[in-house]
């Protein structure tokens, strides 16, 4: 009984000392697991601050290259040798560009004139004229003693080269006149109106 009673109260005594210690080491672990937790919160917190954007860095706009001095100056000079390559071609479209337009305005000023001569418009002869800055087509037997208020003028463009008569007398009724050949010329090309004797053009 002796023994038994010995062994229960040291073991009571045992448990009432170890209690304290157990407290203090539940304690320190609950410790441990909230510091943790925090920390393992604010990584979580700053991964998703780093995921959505608001990050000041991460939200920054991206650096852009822009263009160097060499860059620039090698640009240009390619355009400079593109354009040096391509302006005769061009001018060369442009120049028969014009010369088909004066072509063009030639023949018909000399069908008009033609026309007015064979509907006997006025009763009178009609004709072209054609000087350094103009055609004009005009009532008359010649372009001298025309009637001035009958005139209509049109420009001429001066880079179109003309050679052969200045002037053409259509009669009236007939429509017909000296058979000649007008040349029109630039750099590049040329083009002829012919008219025979009848007055036909072509």
């Amino acid at each position: 009984m002796k023994l038994h009673h010995l062994f229960k109260n040291n073991q009571n005594s045992n448990v009432a000392g170890f209690t304290p210690l157990l407290k203090r080491a539940l304690h320190s672990i609950r410790s441990s697991k909230m510091m943790g937790l925090l920390v393992f919160g604010n990584k979580k917190s700053n991964s998703l601050d780093n995921n959505s954007g608001t990050n000041v860095e991460l939200r920054s706009a991206p650096l852009v290259r822009g263009f160097t001095l060499i860059e620039i100056a090698m640009t240009i000079v390619i355009i400079i040798i593109i354009f040096t390559l391509g302006m005769p071609t061009l001018y060369q479209f442009y120049t028969q560009y014009q010369l088909e337009g004066e072509h063009q305005l030639l023949l018909s000023l000399l069908v008009q004139a033609r026309t007015f001569a064979m509907v006997n418009r006025n009763e009178s002869s009609h004709g072209v004229y054609i000087n350094t800055n103009q055609f004009t087509v005009f009532q008359g037997i010649n372009y001298a003693s025309r009637t001035i208020a009958e005139d209509r003028i049109f420009p001429r463009n001066t880079v179109v080269l003309l050679s052969g008569p200045t002037e053409f007398i259509f009669n009236p009724l007939s429509g017909t006149t000296a058979s000649t050949t007008i040349n029109l010329q630039t750099q590049y090309a040329q083009r002829k109106i012919f008219i025979n004797s009848e007055g036909t053009l072509y």
